[in-house]
């Protein structure tokens, strides 16, 4: 899923990830949310990479958006978001969402090394997959989130309320 097919196109052009695959791959323009809604689902895995930069698409971070997601898993899947971002904490978001769903959150955060100019990367894995959950935690590399919660719907949500202030 992706909004732009400029991107699709250089992916397959200057990265050999995409055309070396041996899955068969299907790509869908447009809106990622509303993409998936038209998908058959049954997914293993679904990956949102879409919440680093300083636009967050908040459509796509809400309960609302997390329940559609999950309706296209199969029972043994999940969802990994990748929240790094200097000015935006969504961690308390997924968690609030986490909890309204009845679904496991962990949380891994790489190591950051300003020297080395290594920033840590943030993600965050839900699913309802106690099997996994477990292989998670004894990976011994991921975490319970804390337990701030702030939960957006998609008729609230508040981007102020997860302003890295200061930092």
């Amino acid at each position: 899923f992706e909004l732009d097919a400029e991107v699709i196109r250089l992916a397959n052009e200057y990265f050999s990830v995409l055309t070396a695959s041996p899955s068969s791959i299907n790509y869908y323009v447009g809106d990622g949310r509303i993409s998936l809604q038209k998908t058959s689902g049954n997914y293993d895995l679904i990956v949102m990479d879409a919440c680093t930069s300083g636009a967050i698409p908040m459509h796509l971070v809400t309960v609302e958006s997390l329940r559609e997601a999950f309706e296209q898993l199969n029972d043994q899947g999940a969802i990994a978001y990748h929240i790094s971002n200097h000015h935006v904490d969504l961690l308390p978001v997924l968690n609030a969402i986490a909890d309204e769903l009845n679904v496991d959150i962990r949380l891994h955060q790489s190591i950051s090394n300003d020297e080395l100019h290594l920033y840590p990367a943030r993600w965050v894995v839900l699913s309802k997959n106690n099997k996994l959950i477990e292989a998670i935690d004894l990976a011994g590399d991921w975490q319970l989130p804390d337990s701030r919660k702030i939960l957006w719907r998609d008729e609230a949500s508040d981007i102020r309320s997860v302003l890295r202030i200061g930092n």
